[in-house]
């Protein structure tokens, strides 16, 4: 554009602009995500967000613009429940979000980290989109439907079977969608979504994405800092600069003010630079009509399977249904603890409780040998576990690992010390055995080894 003399072409591309310009009406869409005023400072001292506010429609795809250091990232880990805001609020379809979980959100909105590589964790493509329906307990059958289902809409079902680490880095960052995308949200975060692809692969992805928009009506924000994919995907665009939100409005008004492009440290794009040497009036209007024609010229989009209607669906944010549980929770070993989150009243305690009652109990149990005490202890222990309403079998394997080594430890506690029960109580009763033998049981080291093993139990 700086070596060719596109001032000759001024009038032509007037002309051009004229002839090609439809404009198109906004749809009226309901508003799905607020933030109001939120502000957010890592130290409490240099400040990362200042009294940002804007607001996101259902099926709207919005750019998130800035340098570096701008607070883009922030302002997503805030939406994700990632950061807690210092003041402000979000809501999400009219209900606030600010006492949700990073978990609870999670079934709303979903965030695609900029590397696949950093968000995959399992070895086949199917445990990886299968994962976070494994873990919300869904029954297996319906996770294999949901998941091929899904596979099928980002043209990954194929490849069910296969190991993520022979799969092209663009079909990683399809699997990373699709594992949340199986979780069915509304509001789908991207970071840098075309970073590290070349030209064929960053189309492809960009229109497999303007296609879920279209047909499954996503709402999709871009953190990016590629000013053409904010100019051909996204009608809308917010720009922010130290924290603050310096812009929101139409994209190609963003990129034809040379002034807030300054502000934001933000390149000029090659239209706007060919609009302002051919003195065009309206310089946002013919970046509109590029955009409109170029995106005509693509011709048509391989239609995207679209999911089918379920009886059973994902629970919505800040609710939990019952559901059948499986017994495999889909981690590489065969079982794992995590915070499970039900409606009992020893979750409403907050975490420092916990711990104090914890380390009383702790204390209480290894500073008595009165086994009525520890009987109780270990009956209450149990019944307070019945409590959390918890199903029992997310525990049995711990219990029986514990179990194992509990009974090991009394064995070696006799092994090495069989008389440790006469030491402890001053007398010898034998059970087994006789007065010479060095392992002779006795009663006292029996109720000894007894007393250690409710000890550790409870």
């Amino acid at each position: 554009v700086e070596s060719a003399e596109v001032e000759l072409c001024s009038q032509a591309l007037q002309a051009w602009q004229k002839r090609r310009y439809s404009h198109q009406q906004e749809p009226v869409r309901r508003t799905i995500l607020e933030l109001q005023d939120i502000s957010y400072s890592y130290d409490g001292l240099k400040t990362a967000l200042r009294g940002v506010s804007a607001s996101f429609s259902e099926a709207e795809m919005v750019s998130i613009l800035g340098s570096n250091g701008a607070g883009k990232s922030t302002l997503a880990q805030i939406l994700m429940g990632v950061l807690k805001q210092d003041s402000g609020h979000i809501a999400y379809e009219g209900r606030v979000l600010d006492d949700h979980t990073a978990c609870q959100r999670s079934e709303a909105i979903g965030f695609v980290m900029q590397n696949p590589n950093h968000m995959i964790s399992c070895d086949l493509v199917f445990d990886e989109v299968a994962f976070a329906l494994r873990q919300k307990g869904y029954d297996e059958e319906l996770i294999k439907e949901r998941v091929l289902d899904v596979l099928g809409l980002c043209d990954l079902r194929s490849y069910h079977h296969w190991p993520i680490s022979a799969l092209s880095y663009g079909q990683k960052k399809r699997v990373t969608i699709a594992s949340i995308l199986v979780t069915d949200p509304k509001i789908l975060i991207l970071d840098e979504p075309t970073s590290g692809q070349d030209y064929v692969r960053y189309t492809a992805l960009m229109e497999f994405l303007s296609e879920l928009n279209r047909t499954l009506g996503l709402t999709i924000l871009f953190i990016t800092h590629d000013m053409h994919l904010a100019l051909e995907y996204t009608q809308r665009s917010l720009v922010l600069h130290q924290g603050e939100l310096i812009a929101d409005t139409r994209t190609s008004e963003v990129f034809s003010d040379e002034r807030l492009l300054k502000q934001a440290n933000l390149k000029e794009t090659s239209l706007y630079t060919l609009a302002k040497r051919c003195a065009l009036a309206d310089i946002p209007n013919f970046i509109e009509t590029f955009v409109q024609t170029e995106q005509l010229g693509r011709g048509e989009i391989k239609p995207v399977i679209s999911l089918p209607e379920r009886n059973h669906t994902l629970a919505s944010v800040g609710k939990r249904k019952k559901r059948k549980k499986v017994e495999k929770e889909g981690r590489k070993f065969g079982f794992a603890l995590t915070y499970e989150e039900t409606d009992s009243y020893l979750h409403r305690f907050n975490g420092v409780t916990k711990m104090g009652i914890f380390l009383i109990w702790i204390l209480f149990s290894l500073t008595t040998f009165d086994i009525r005490f520890l009987l109780f202890g270990t009956v209450f222990s149990l019944f307070l576990l019945t409590q959390a309403k918890i199903p029992m079998r997310k525990f049995r394997p711990y219990i029986m690992g514990m179990g194992t080594v509990i009974a090991l430890n009394a064995l070696f506690i006799f092994l090495f010390s069989p008389d440790q029960g006469t030491r402890y109580l001053g007398s010898r009763t034998i059970l087994l055995g006789d007065e010479q033998m060095h392992y002779a049981l006795s009663a006292e080291t029996l109720f000894y080894l007894v007393v250690v093993c409710l000890k550790y139990f409870s």
